[in-house]
């Protein structure tokens, strides 16, 4: 690993030296283009400059050597008009000069944008580099993250699936005690069948135990939320498939009681592959995430419903919490401001009456 890790910062360095390499010999191209032009540029104004400077000193050398041979004319006068004339060969050079020091300025300008761009360049092609480099870690570090959830959901299931093979083999071992027990109890006297059936009892609520458990981990169930964290998931409802009554009826097959809890209340069903509800009366009030069930409604895993003023449960769909590898954190206190923010809920007098145990 570490070879590895070492070989591939020499390829990304060597990568990065080549990248600057190139950027280098494109700055270089260009600059010498730019350069060429500007010295072409330069030569050809000097020499339009000292072509038009060499005219008028011509010009001007000419005029002052007629005035100095002309002996009519007034020597002083003669003198200033020199003097003027050598004055405007000065002038002529010094705006040559300028001339030149403008073009200068101008190339030096130049020069200085070509340099901005070419380091402009260089960052950006450092900057692109940089972030392929990190897409790509990124996108490493999200298929090692995938292959570490799929690992975990393998030891998963393959814990369960030993867990489930030891618990089959404690229940045939316990079925057997139990079988021994039923004999015992035929065979002995009635003071020691008290003691058998005591112990058949206890053996029964295990296996009892362990198909819930069993249940909980195959099918959908209602687990209940409570104001006291410790006292949420406490009760245990399965929704086995087909069709199940829920309400306080002693047939009722998820049996729940307490004010607002009529006989019949609810109809859950279970198709195998998704989960329904309905309310089994008009003037039952039944809300799933805060909001009023007014019939036939699919449920979602980690759904709140609302049964009654004591009844606050949340649905676990166990082969949808196995595809989902996010997990929702639901407390009791959550799930009532959910309900509460409800305007509709809030509005309605029964609603109300129920909340207010009344």
């Amino acid at each position: 690993m570490k070879e590895d890790f070492i070989k591939k910062q020499e390829e990304e360095a060597q990568m990065l030296n080549s990248n600057h390499e190139n950027a280098q010999v494109d700055f270089d191209k260009r600059f010498a283009e730019e350069i060429g032009k500007l010295v072409e540029w330069q030569g050809k104004l000097a020499k339009e400059a000292e072509k038009e400077h060499t005219q008028q000193r011509e010009a001007l050398e000419a005029e002052i050597r007629i005035l100095r041979s002309d002996k009519n004319a007034n020597e002083t006068e003669n003198v200033a008009k020199v003097k003027v004339l050598e004055l405007h060969k000065i002038m002529y050079a010094d705006a040559a000069v300028r001339k030149l020091e403008k073009q200068k300025q101008w190339y030096d300008m130049k020069i200085g944008k070509l340099n901005e761009e070419f380091d402009k360049d260089i960052k950006m092609k450092d900057f692109e580099q940089e972030r392929t480099r990190m897409l790509n870690d990124l996108e490493q570090l999200e298929q090692n993250e995938e292959r570490m959830q799929n690992m975990k959901q393998k030891y998963k299931n393959d814990a369960q699936k030993l867990q489930a093979e030891k618990d089959h083999k404690y229940v045939k071992e316990k079925l057997k005690e139990m079988q021994l027990l039923l004999k015992n109890m035929e065979q002995t006297d009635p003071k020691q069948n008290a003691m058998h059936l005591i112990e058949y009892e206890n053996q029964c609520q295990i296996l009892q135990q362990i198909q819930k458990k069993r249940n909980q981990e195959k099918f959908p169930h209602f687990w209940n939320l409570n104001e006291e964290p410790d006292l949420c998931k406490v009760i245990i409802h399965i929704v086995m498939p087909g069709e199940s009554t829920i309400g306080s009826a002693e047939k009722a097959k998820i049996k729940i009681s307490g004010h607002g809890i009529l006989e019949n209340h609810a109809l859950v069903e279970n198709d195998g592959k998704d989960v329904y509800i309905q309310p089994l009366a008009d003037n039952i009030q039944i809300l799933v995430n805060g909001k009023v069930v007014s019939g036939k409604q699919k449920l979602q895993d980690n759904d709140r419903i609302y049964f009654g003023p004591n009844h606050l449960y949340v649905l676990n769909k166990p082969q949808d919490g196995k595809m989902n590898s996010k997990q929702i954190l639901i407390t009791y206190k959550t799930a009532w401001t959910e309900i509460t923010s409800n305007t509709n809920f809030i509005q309605n007098t029964k609603i109300i009456n129920n909340l207010n145990g009344v």
